[in-house]
């Protein structure tokens, strides 16, 4: 079974359009849980009133206080009874393909090995498909290469119960505010293996490069730094 979970903060404007791409999808995913980040403006009340339309179709919940995208999706993960399937991450302000669920079944289907999936992406100002695509050779490092692990981002869920939380936080404790892409997949292809990671080639996942408070835009400093920490981190062996 697929779970998808919806994570973001300021989202208000995107959500519903996101909701809609995946309850919309043509192989429904067993749940669907919508959780917002508490920012400091209010906009979550907004986006609160949009999610709740859609129960109980979806579960909605508020994060607990000001965690971004990477505490929030700890948090939605932590505890569920989901041994043996799939988890697909939908940022907020994204959308996916009527079907990118059936593409992510048929992955798991046709090669059962697999524990990680990661595909490729289109830009919503243009169409075209972004930079961050493309498969990792076998042998490759999945932390010292050219990052590629994007969207649609999926894995099992006994893999990512096994992550070191650690490899998700700062030097203080603190789960990374942002690069929460890299943070989670890194660790979770490298338990998995090059064996076990797929890559999707089919663009499946409209990222909205339009968005005027994407980090590259707001951060950049600051995601770029923490890209070199997880990069230097000594990588994690197969399990």
């Amino acid at each position: 079974m697929i779970r998808v979970v919806i994570c973001g903060y300021m989202c208000s404007s995107t959500l519903e359009k996101c909701i809609l791409s995946v309850i919309g999808n043509s192989t429904k995913p067993a749940s669907v849980i919508v959780s917002i980040d508490r920012d400091i403006g209010g906009d979550w009340r907004l986006s609160e009133m949009i999610a709740k339309k859609y129960t109980p179709i979806i579960e909605y919940s508020v994060c607990n206080g000001r965690r971004y995208l990477l505490g929030n999706t700890v948090e939605v993960l932590t505890g569920k009874r989901w041994e043996g399937d799939v988890v697909a991450l939908v940022d907020a302000d994204d959308t996916i393909e009527k079907g990118a669920l059936r593409v992510v079944e048929n992955i798991y289907r046709d090669y059962p090995d697999t524990a990680v999936t990661h595909g490729t992406y289109r830009k919503v100002s243009d169409g075209k498909c972004g930079k961050f695509n493309g498969a990792y050779t076998r042998g490759e490092s999945f932390r010292r290469s050219k990052w590629r692990g994007g969207h649609l981002k999926t894995f099992k869920y006994d893999l990512w119960k096994l992550i070191p939380h650690s490899e998700l936080q700062d030097g203080r404790g603190i789960y990374y505010r942002y690069c929460a892409d890299r943070a989670m997949m890194i660790p979770l292809m490298e338990m998995a293996g090059h064996s076990r990671v797929h890559y999707n080639s089919t663009p499946i996942y409209w990222y909205n490069d339009r968005n005027p408070i994407r980090v590259p835009l707001v951060a950049r400093a600051e995601q770029k730094a923490i890209a070199k920490i997880i990069s230097k981190r000594k990588p994690l062996p197969v399990v």
